[in-house]
This record gives C-alpha cells, structure tokens and sequence, in this order.
C-alpha cells in the first residue's frame, strides 16, 4: 500500500522495492517502479480511504480438504487406557493432601536441623573458650602449645 493525499492505494505483491514513484494526476493515481507502470488507481475523494485491487493480491493458497472425524491418524481406546494406567503405576499424580503431607515433613526436618546447628555452635563455642582457658594457663608457666608439651605429662592441678 502507497500513501497518497491521505489516502491508501494498493499495489501488486509482487513489487520488489521499497521506493516507488507515484505521479498524481487530477483524475489518477499511477505508481511506477523502476519506470514500469505497475498500478494506477482513480483518485479518492475523502481521507483515511483505501483503494485494493483485488488482482494485486495473491490468492491464498489451497487448502487441505477437511477430514471427515472417522479419517486420519486415530489411536484406539485401548491406547490412552494403556497410558492412563501407566500414569498411575508412577504414581505421577499426586493428592494435594500427600504433598502437603510431605511439605509438613520437610519444614519439620528443617526445624530439627536448625536446632542441632545451633547446638553444634554451642558446643564449638565451649570448645573454643575451654581451649583459650588452657593457652592461657600454659602461658602462666610460660610454655605453649607448640612447645610439645601436651604430649608429656602436666603438673597437677595445672587444668582444674
């Protein structure tokens, strides 16, 4: 379609280019491309009208002829039971009363975990002051861990 005066004109599909040059004359419209006439169209009185000529158009293509309901490719019955009991032997459908079964299941061990981290944390917080209380008693006899002298004996009553 071509754009002339504020009106729409057609042209043939097959026009190649983009770029076409359209003479206005009083009575018609003529559309060139590359100085070949390949439209021409009466002049429109009005605005925002459209002009097709119907032998711009190419014809649709032909359609298939439409398939009676008893004709084509049909599976049997026999097929989608098949299916529908394979569907349940994977127990692919679930109730929603089983996943949220589940759900509360796994907030739960979620729950449990979360307690035993944070009694873990607990226990390495114990660990850590217990060994600083030691570090600090065998810099009061004024040795150190790295000395090896936890692989020997201490004096008693040195970690009470």
């Amino acid at each position: 379609m071509v754009s002339v005066g504020g009106n729409f004109y057609s042209v043939p599909d097959t026009a190649r280019r983009r770029t076409l040059e359209i003479q206005h004359h009083a009575t018609e419209i003529r559309i060139f491309e590359e100085g070949k006439l390949i439209a021409g169209h009466p002049v429109l009185e009005g605005k925002a009208l459209r002009r097709v000529e119907p032998a711009h158009r190419k014809a649709p293509p032909p359609r298939p002829p439409h398939q009676m309901p008893g004709q084509g490719l049909r599976r049997p019955l026999e097929f989608y039971d098949a299916v529908g009991r394979r569907l349940d032997s994977v127990s692919l459908w679930r109730s929603r009363a089983d996943i949220s079964e589940q759900l509360a299941a796994e907030r739960q061990r979620t729950a449990q975990l979360g307690r035993a981290q944070v009694a873990m944390a607990g226990r390495l917080q114990e660990a850590a002051a217990e060994a600083d209380a030691l570090q600090a008693r065998l810099a009061a006899v004024g040795r150190t861990a790295d000395d090896g002298c936890l692989d020997r004996r201490l004096p008693e009553g040195l970690l009470e």
